[in-house]
């Protein structure tokens, strides 16, 4: 039996947690044992115990990816149930932790988000190389997307293997949702081959997408009537073109603004702390006097980068 130990600091259900979700309803049992470190209070906590998993709730790790005290009380974990493997996602103290327990580490990375300058080059880039491959034995990118994004930032590409993103299988289309295809483009579902998933997107808006790739009989497409209730507009762009064609990348600031009652004084923080600015990568193509862009836009880049990957 091989003990696995996820670190998850998340004190919500974001992508890791719903990576290990799936992953329990096809884990052999038999072989593998899988127990979760989490915040106190953690969303995560029930669902994964009804899902078979055995939890730890661990203090001052809450949304942290480090904290000293953090290291500490992980590595007081793992010396008392001796895991076999840690597993973390977004947590540097597990990994911390695991190093200096000699337990080996494995690192999933869940995104790709645009790499800053200052671990574009040196000496960030050094020093983000250095800490996650040095706290790391191995690290999986959950698409080739997330993969990419790491080399950008300095990891060698020996280290990472991709593991594409432990979604579910994509499931036969229900009548419902053969209903809205025929309401909203009149295709018939059985004139689509679905080919798979694309990388989820975690918006900023609080909603996890999931885009499915399928190609389309042509004949049902020449034969396509959009009903103006759901459908805009619709145009077509060669897929050769996306491939040759980069996108005009745009950006703009993300300012976060609490609310008044921020309990500024409860963290300890003053009212007049300075917050870190965020950035949001905005892909255009343009094309014959329209654009793909948004999270259309993304998805379309993702698919790019999928399709330009050898193998």
């Amino acid at each position: 039996m091989i003990r696995v130990m996820n670190v998850i600091s998340d004190t919500n259900i974001g992508g890791a947690g719903r990576v290990i979700l799936n992953y329990l309803c096809y884990a052999d049992k038999d072989r593998f044992e899988t127990w979760a470190a989490l915040p106190r209070g953690s969303l995560l906590k029930a669902p994964l115990e009804k899902a078979g998993a055995k939890t730890l709730e661990v203090e001052g790790i809450a949304d942290l990816s480090y904290h000293r005290e953090g290291v500490e009380r992980l590595r007081a974990v793992m010396k008392e149930l001796k895991p076999d493997i840690v597993h973390t996602h977004g947590c540097l103290s597990g990994r911390i932790a695991a190093r200096r327990e000699k337990i080996p580490a494995v690192y999933s990375r869940h995104s790709a988000f645009p790499v800053p300058a200052r671990l574009r080059y040196p000496p960030g880039r050094w020093v983000n190389k250095f800490v996650n491959e040095h706290y790391a034995d191995r690290i999986i990118a959950v698409s080739p997307a997330a993969r990419d994004n790491l080399v950008q930032g300095g990891v060698s590409p020996n280290k990472i293997t991709v593991v594409m993103n432990g979604t579910a299988p994509v499931p036969r289309i229900s009548e419902e949702e053969r209903a809205a295809l025929r309401e909203e483009l009149s295709i018939p579902p059985e004139k689509i081959q679905l080919l798979g998933r694309l990388d989820f997107i975690a918006h900023r808006a609080n909603f996890l997408m999931q885009p499915v790739l399928g190609v389309v009989d042509s004949g049902a497409l020449a034969r396509m009537v959009p009903s103006p209730a759901e459908v805009d507009g619709v145009f077509f762009v060669p897929l050769s073109h996306l491939l040759e064609t980069a996108p005009i990348e745009c950006e703009y600031e993300l300012i976060p603004t609490p609310a008044e009652n921020f309990p500024y004084e409860v963290i300890g923080i003053p009212r007049n702390y300075k917050w870190q600015h965020g950035w949001e990568n905005v892909p255009v193509y343009p094309w014959q006097g329209r654009a793909i862009w948004g999270l259309t836009g993304r998805i379309t880049r993702n698919l790019v980068r999928i399709c330009k990957t050898p193998g």
